[in-house]
């Protein structure tokens, strides 16, 4: 998996953006160092508080406290300081990724585009449990049940269906199609509310 802070800047803010109340302040600042390519060598520490505040205007933060954060983030191993700046590390990607995949959502369409997206998979059944967390976060983003590994929804979600599959390590055994008919259109279009 590509890691957290290369994919895409916009999914990453919407972890802090979406003011998700579960994230605490050592959460806020490993994602505020994700997007940030704004932090430099000489006053990193006053730019990445200026981030913070702004990202999260409706928290109360002190000084100590993204301080703390911060270093305790440096002393764990997710973010390490070189080249002048703070970046994540692999541990720092796999919580940032723990993090987005607690908070994606799928951008509902004003108006439907005709098209259904089905999502089906065949995943081994040693990945028992796995299954039963990918069926849970399909429920969680919208999808109805067709058929037991048939899902289905009719708004665009490739990239997280993508970035969904990648985070379980199941993608290989997971399929996207996107149609523009399917038997029962009536059914599936009340189920939907479209």
């Amino acid at each position: 998996m590509r890691k957290i802070a290369e994919r895409t800047l916009e999914s990453v803010a919407r972890v802090i953006l979406d003011e998700n109340p579960k994230l605490n302040t050592t959460d806020i600042v490993l994602a505020t160092i994700a997007i940030g390519g704004f932090v430099v060598a000489v006053g990193y520490f006053p730019a990445l508080l200026a981030a913070v505040y702004a990202l999260r205007s409706d928290k109360k933060f002190s000084k100590k406290h993204i301080s703390s954060a911060y270093h305790s983030l440096i002393r764990h191993g997710i973010v390490d300081f070189s080249n002048g700046k703070p970046h994540l590390t692999e541990k720092g990607n796999k919580r940032m990724s723990e993090l987005e995949i607690d908070t994606i959502k799928i951008k509902k369409s004003l108006k439907w585009d005709g098209r259904w997206r089905l999502v089906f998979f065949d995943l081994p059944v040693r990945y028992k449990k796995v299954r039963d967390a990918f069926r849970f976060r399909l429920k969680k983003l919208g999808f109805k049940q067709m058929q037991k590994s048939v899902w289905i929804l009719p708004y665009k979600c490739n990239e997280e269906i993508t970035f969904v599959s990648k985070y379980f390590q199941v993608y290989k055994y997971v399929n996207y199609v996107e149609c523009s008919f399917i038997t029962d259109e009536r059914h599936w279009k009340r189920e939907f509310k479209i």
